[in-house]
C-alpha cells in the first residue's frame, strides 16, 4: 500500500487556489512600478534634451502627465485588491499579502511626496513695492 504525503502546513489545511483579488493586487502593484520606471527614464530624457537650464517645454510634459495619471488608480485599486484578498478565508493570501505591501509602501511614499511638495510650495507673503525715489521726493517738494 502506497501513502501519499501530504506537506500542507494546519494554515494551509482547507485553502484553494490563490485569491484572484491577491493577484490583481499584486499585478497592480507591477503595473505602477513599470509606470513609475517609465517616467523617470522619460523625465531624466527629458532634462538630458534641455540643458540650458530653461524651462521644460510644456510638450514635453504632456507624456510625463499621461505617464503619471494612472498611479494613484493603479494603487488605491491594489491596496483594494489586497484588503480584500487577505480577507478571503479559504483562499491562499501570498499574492495579496505581497501586492497589499508593495502597493502600501507605495501609498506611504506618494503620502510623503504631496507633504512634502505641500511644504515646499507654501504661501509666502510678498514685500510690499517700494516707490521709485523719485516720486517720494516729487511728493514732498509739492507739500
Amino acid at each position: 500500500m502506497v501513502q501519499i504525503l501530504d506537506y500542507q502546513t494546519p494554515l494551509m489545511a482547507g485553502r484553494s487556489g490563490h485569491s484572484r483579488a491577491g493577484i490583481a493586487s499584486a499585478v497592480l502593484a507591477l503595473v505602477m512600478m513599470v509606470l513609475f520606471v517609465a517616467l523617470a527614464v522619460f523625465m531624466v530624457l527629458a532634462r538630458q534634451s534641455n540643458r540650458s537650464g530653461t524651462m521644460v517645454p510644456a510638450g514635453t510634459m504632456v507624456p510625463a502627465a499621461i505617464i503619471a495619471t494612472p498611479f494613484p488608480l493603479c494603487i488605491i485599486g491594489g491596496v483594494v485588491c489586497g484588503i480584500i484578498g487577505v480577507a478571503q478565508g479559504k483562499r491562499k493570501r501570498l499574492w495579496a499579502v505581497l501586492g497589499l505591501a508593495i502597493n502600501g509602501l507605495a501609498l506611504l511614499v506618494l503620502f510623503m511626496g504631496f507633504l512634502v511638495a505641500g511644504f515646499k510650495t507654501t504661501a509666502r507673503p510678498m514685500p510690499m513695492p517700494m516707490p521709485p525715489a523719485s516720486a517720494t521726493s516729487s511728493v514732498l517738494q509739492t507739500w
